[in-house]
């Protein structure tokens, strides 16, 4: 089915099985000792393994070659308050090659998504666990070219749904589908799981939302066609709380500033109120060599900036997809001198105080439009500008 979908070399090879591009020859002196697991917790780990030997997505294997890696599991926390387990690839990772792309997301929504459009969600699965006697036959999620590699691949389906004309937006193995009907949007799901399974794809169908919705979660934020905004599910809300009361002495993980920087897309006064902590950690990753595990240092500013996002985040919870055309368009300027403004043939302005002149020049600016603003009459105040 493959050869029918693509003459693309590279996908026809990765199909039939990837070959790790290794940046230098992985070594590994001894064998890391496995995670401590506690009764419960080696139950979840042994079913998830037998439903993977199941699938063929691992083999057992009895006694290991040269030259094996091997790799540890631990566990992460479920939405359903479950756990998980993942296998720790990170010594491994250092040896391969990741190259960098781009991956599409919430940004593509804003170029795809029409007011009242209906929404699916299909979802495939990829596992991510596995133990020091098991081998996988099919590619780990946690490696560091994983998402690179599924992404092109997966993409390749994506265009042919596309050129059908099927509205989605795909985040490796999330995809979001849109169309202007509900009836449509059932039409285009049932195409598009179809078009997937055809080469060998496997949906999840436990976790893809075949009922079409016009307010839906999609990569943690509620997508809401009918108001066309996006926010923060009610949970989300409440787990974003307390990011400022682990700063203690005046250090983080690096979690808490990615966590910030993740949730500007559904607020709007968000950009003003992280850029000493995007300095902080920019500063703490060159440090680091990029370890993402490295303790952030915090600054006078950015520890105001965790608490304003502590405090307030909360009551600027959602965020407009689109921009909306201005009702009024006014062009304003400043110097050191004094400041003007113009609008449809109309103008104003006026000199600095000797006060006013000794501003910096982005003060002056934002004074500008301050002024601008106060000469409108009040039946334009309520205008967007």
């Amino acid at each position: 089915n493959w050869q029918k979908l693509t003459k693309d070399r590279w996908v026809l090879n990765t199909v039939l099985g990837y070959k790790i591009e290794f940046i230098s020859e992985p070594c590994q002196y001894q064998r890391p000792f496995p995670t401590q697991l506690n009764q419960d917790q080696q139950k979840l780990v042994s079913q998830e393994i037998t439903e993977m030997i199941s699938k063929g997505a691992v083999l057992e294997i009895q006694a290991p070659q040269e030259g094996s890696f091997f790799s540890t599991l631990f566990l992460v926390p479920n939405k359903d308050d479950g756990q998980r387990p993942v296998i720790n690839l990170k010594n491994l990772n250092s040896f391969i090659n990741a190259p960098h792309f781009t991956m599409e997301g919430i940004h593509t929504l804003k170029s795809l998504l029409r007011k009242g459009d209906w929404l699916e969600f299909p979802v495939f699965p990829i596992r991510k666990q596995s133990l020091p006697d098991y081998q996988f036959n099919c590619l780990p999620f946690s490696l560091a070219s994983a998402p690179w590699v599924f992404t092109k691949t997966l993409k390749l389906i994506a265009a042919l749904g596309q050129e059908l004309g099927i509205q989605l937006a795909v985040y490796i193995d999330n995809i979001l589908l849109m169309a202007e009907t509900k009836e449509k949007a059932s039409d285009h799901a049932s195409g598009l799981i179809h078009l997937f399974q055809c080469p060998g794809f496997t949906i999840n169908l436990e976790k893809t939302i075949l009922q079409p919705s016009q307010c839906l979660e999609f990569l943690g934020f509620m997508v809401d066609t009918i108001k066309m905004k996006l926010s923060l599910p009610t949970q989300k809300k409440k787990d974003s709380g307390g990011v400022s009361t682990t700063i203690g002495d005046g250090a983080c993980n690096m979690s808490r500033p990615l966590k910030v920087n993740w949730q500007n897309e559904c607020h709007k006064p968000a950009p003003l109120f992280y850029r000493s902590l995007q300095i902080d950690l920019a500063s703490a990753l060159r440090e680091g060599n990029q370890d993402y595990e490295t303790t952030l240092a915090l600054s006078p500013n950015s520890k105001e900036e965790l608490i304003w996002w502590d405090t307030q985040m909360i009551n600027w919870n959602g965020k407009m997809l689109l921009t909306t055309e201005p009702d009024l368009i006014i062009e304003s300027d400043a110097s050191t001198q004094g400041w003007g403004a113009s609008h449809q043939g109309s103008s104003t302005g006026g000199p600095w105080s000797p006060q006013e002149r000794e501003c910096h020049t982005n003060c002056l600016e934002l004074l500008a439009v301050t002024l601008v603003l106060k000469t409108l009459p009040k039946t334009r105040q309520e205008c967007q500008y």
